[in-house]
């Protein structure tokens, strides 16, 4: 699949295109990638997913 086209739901946001790289995206800007233990990672550039998303495990 092309995976410059798949978007990622975490909780009530949505999460466009996955990332190969945090220089990808602006400094505070969402983004989703694979990590170096192939799993999906969810972020935010120099700053706290968890505190942004306000996620529970599960969501």
């Amino acid at each position: 699949p092309e995976l410059d086209r798949v978007n990622l739901v975490a909780g009530e946001t949505e999460i466009e295109s996955l990332q190969m790289n945090y220089s990808s995206v602006k400094k505070g800007d969402l983004l989703f990638l694979i990590g170096s233990l192939g799993l999906v990672e969810i972020s935010v550039r120099e700053g706290s997913a968890f505190e942004r998303l306000s996620l529970k495990p599960g969501e």
